[in-house]
């Protein structure tokens, strides 16, 4: 049986990876798929390379190494939530809520439960419904300020398509639930991909 100091690099070792990845990003990759070498059972290791990759827009690559740190570490949520997201900005929306379907064991007051469910409200063009649980996940999230950054894109978005759209005598939630504000939902999620990825593991 392999044991856990066997398993995961020391947090000092991951600190010393996410600053060169900063510093230099082919530099850390390096250092990472060293690291991986050593440490090929270490989920956050994955998570990382996942993230670095999915930022350079290798999303392919980038959501091998998120489902691998998915197999390995189940309850991993952060890299389940991620990895749905990453499917969702893909284009790939059943994927995410498959992905996203563990999610649904945390406790309700879980953030990034909360965020899942308002993104899937989103794909499912409830545009009201998403901000108000995209909201609440933000007022809930103390553990991850970089996923509220980008769940404050998608809500800035909404409320600039929804002020653009709104005609006299409508609030902006009527046009949110309107015909046409489904097509901005790809916009929105196009906008908030992932971005700085590389930095997501705070």
């Amino acid at each position: 049986m392999v044991e856990a100091a066997d398993t995961y690099c020391s947090p000092d070792r991951l600190d010393t990876l996410v600053a060169s990845l900063r510093q230099d990003g082919a530099l850390g990759l390096q250092a990472l798929d060293e690291s991986l070498r050593q440490w090929p059972l270490d989920p956050r290791l994955h998570f990382l390379r996942g993230s670095v990759l999915a930022g350079l827009q290798r999303y392919d690559e980038g959501r091998a190494d998120m489902a691998r740190a998915v197999e390995i570490a189940p309850d991993f949520a952060l890299a389940r939530f991620q990895l749905g997201f990453l499917d969702l900005t893909s284009g790939r929306p059943m994927d995410a809520l498959g992905v996203w379907s563990a999610l649904g064991a945390l406790p309700p007051e879980a953030p990034l439960r909360i965020f899942a469910e308002g993104l899937a409200s989103l794909a499912a063009d409830d545009f009201p419904e998403a901000r108000r649980q995209l909201e609440r996940g933000m007022a809930l999230n103390h553990e991850h300020p970089l996923v509220n950054a980008d769940m404050q894109l998608i809500v800035d978005e909404i409320d600039k398509r929804a002020a653009a759209a709104m005609p006299a005598g409508k609030s902006g939630v009527d046009v949110a639930a309107a015909d046409g504000a489904s097509s901005a939902v790809d916009m929105l999620l196009r906008q908030s991909r992932l971005r700085e990825s590389n930095r997501r593991l705070n």
